[in-house]
């Protein structure tokens, strides 16, 4: 039987029914030398004393299947598995195993005693059932074994694209809380940026306006108050009342534009200030 005659959805149990039924097809075919569909009875006690060892207790074996000694296929199998029922273990395969090992010790003390008898030709016989027997069992064991190996691979990669995927969605996971911690820093740090910024702003602010101020007047600013302190001095003062509204306008457009300079100024250095902290933090230490 070649590798690709066993059924790859049988169980263990079948291919060992499976092949118990030609193996002990082959070895009546060999008992039964004059084709008469019985086995002899001489060799069926021989085959018998393989187990027991004694020939008056394979004798009575015999007789309890067989009372008038022919035994046929059925009869035949039937006699070595009640033979082996006492000992064969309870597992399919190990009895499977028991069993073939009985049927080998058979067909070799066939052989042996057809040599002893001269019936050269039947020892020939014999020693191409036991070969075959022999081949047939090898392929059955390497199919058996070839199947469990394949089932363990299929199990392991399974159970590696198990693992792979649990490692899968924890990395995941993990990605996912890295990038909520990485989004919480980033906007803890641009708050405290931003609040730096406020504060540093807040800080400098007022001497930037003072500064720009003092030092940002318009020259329209200039020369009406000059023209404000001359009206004083001349004691024009209804005119200086008069005049010093528009003085008040120009002073709230220097106002307003020293606002705006020292706005610009501040964030000109806090910008400068986070370039700088920048430049510090991507600085080799």
């Amino acid at each position: 039987m070649a590798d690709g005659d066993f059924n790859p959805n049988a169980s263990d149990a079948e291919l060992c029914e499976t092949a118990q039924a030609a193996i002990f097809h082959n070895v009546f075919v060999m008992l039964d030398r004059d084709r008469s569909n019985y086995a002899d009875e001489a060799d069926v006690v021989a085959a018998l004393e393989c187990w027991y060892g004694a020939h008056e207790k394979a004798s009575r074996a015999l007789a309890r299947v067989s009372a008038d000694g022919h035994v046929d296929a059925p009869k035949f199998r039937k006699l070595i598995e009640a033979t082996l029922a006492s000992a064969a273990p309870a597992d399919e395969t190990a009895k499977h195993v028991v069993t073939v090992q009985l049927l080998l010790a058979i067909v070799k003390d066939f052989e042996k005693r057809s040599n002893a008898r001269g019936e050269y030709q039947l020892a020939s016989s014999a020693r191409e059932v036991y070969a075959e027997i022999q081949r047939a069992e090898t392929q059955r064991s390497l199919f058996v074994l070839s199947r469990r190996q394949q089932a363990e691979r299929e199990k392991l990669t399974k159970q590696q694209s198990v693992e792979a995927s649990d490692f899968n969605s924890a990395w995941k996971k993990r990605m996912s809380e890295f990038g909520k911690l990485s989004s919480r820093a980033i906007e803890e740090m641009r708050t405290k940026h931003e609040n730096a910024v406020e504060e540093f702003m807040a800080t400098h602010r007022p001497a930037l306006v003072e500064h720009c101020e003092r030092h940002c007047k318009d020259r329209d600013t200039l020369d009406s108050m000059k023209v404000l302190r001359q009206l004083a001095a001349a004691r024009e003062f209804a005119v200086a009342d008069r005049y010093l509204k528009y003085v008040d306008s120009c002073a709230e457009k220097d106002h307003a534009a020293a606002l705006a300079k020292a706005e610009v100024r501040a964030h000109t250095r806090a910008q400068g200030r986070k370039t700088r902290r920048l430049r510090f933090l991507l600085s080799p230490h």
